[in-house]
């Protein structure tokens, strides 16, 4: 249980989704476009492969390292509970649909 909350204190889960949809959506792209250019059956083979090896980079690269205010940081020089990045979560959130509500108000 405490493995599942450090994973989702350090955004690993998130990072995961958000690489999966990621790759799913250049997957289809690929699918629909390769064809279309006469590309080798091979290629789609070696771009499914790379992503899934990106997949394993992208855990440990969100594992290891956390967004903050001043930029990307190792997660062991944060100190746990620290004030300045407790909220960097709902900060990152609110940036992200802030533009949006914004948008949708005028």
């Amino acid at each position: 249980m405490r493995f599942l909350a450090e994973l989702k204190r350090r955004n690993v889960i998130r990072m995961a989704g958000l690489y999966l949809v990621g790759a799913w959506l250049a997957v289809q792209v690929a699918a629909t476009l390769l064809p279309v250019f006469e590309a080798p059956a091979w290629l789609m083979k070696v771009l499914v492969v790379a992503l899934a090896f990106g997949f394993l980079a992208a855990l440990v690269f969100s594992w290891i390292y956390e967004l903050t205010p001043a930029g990307l940081r190792r997660d062991e020089e944060l100190v746990s509970g620290n004030e300045p990045y407790a909220g960097t979560e709902r900060r990152l959130r609110l940036r992200g649909t802030l533009p949006a509500r914004g948008n949708v108000a005028q």
